[in-house]
């Protein structure tokens, strides 16, 4: 086998591998450890990939779904946009780009977050707030119905009772007045006439 002919063997096995796109980098690196999930990763190819066609997920350590927006593409780098990591712990990128020979390739990134996002976690838990708008309604009823009994038990006033008392013992007064009223004498039937009657 002559020298020329090696040469021609490696260029034509070597054409076809370096004609594929491939991952030359990516924000954040494999491996990276992060203090806070970031908003994005961007993922820079050799050559531009096809966005339209572009597959990317993104998951935390609890398994929660990270991809925010569909990725966007400037030349040969693609981003994809995230939410904040809800648990500290391994985030994992798993990715299929088409280039522009149509060849896909696709690949895996993982990266670290050390802590969760506060806002994340608050949108992830239950919120007290029904709960709490619920319980001033309860106040005011309550305070109704008390003002409520307080007006049915509230005692008449003294000079009433005063008033009833006082026209009750007119009455009887007036009552025993007229009971013992003195009447017109009336003569006795059963008297002997005076000697003035006979004459």
């Amino acid at each position: 086998m002559t020298l020329a002919s090696v040469i021609t063997g490696l260029a034509a096995t070597g054409t076809p591998a370096s004609a594929h796109n491939a991952l030359r980098s990516s924000t954040p690196a494999e491996g990276a450890s992060l203090p806070m999930g970031p908003t994005a990763i961007t993922m820079t190819f050799r050559e531009s990939p096809n966005v339209a066609m572009a597959q990317v997920a993104v998951v935390d350590a609890a398994g929660l779904d990270l991809v925010a927006e569909p990725p966007t593409g400037a030349g040969t780098s693609l981003t994809q946009p995230l939410r904040a990591a809800s648990t500290p712990g391994p985030v994992t990128v798993t990715y299929r780009v088409v280039s522009t020979d149509g060849h896909p390739i696709q690949g895996k990134i993982t990266f670290t977050v050390t802590s969760a996002a506060t806002a994340s976690s608050a949108v992830n838990s239950p919120s007290p707030a029904p709960a709490s708008a619920a319980a001033p309604a309860v106040a005011p009823s309550a305070s109704a119905s008390s003002g409520a009994a307080a007006e049915a038990d509230e005692p008449i006033e003294p000079w009433g009772v005063a008033f009833v008392v006082g026209a009750l013992a007119g009455l009887i007064a007036i009552a025993a007045a007229l009971a013992f009223w003195p009447r017109g004498r009336q003569p006795d039937p059963a008297a002997p006439p005076t000697a003035s009657d006979n004459t």
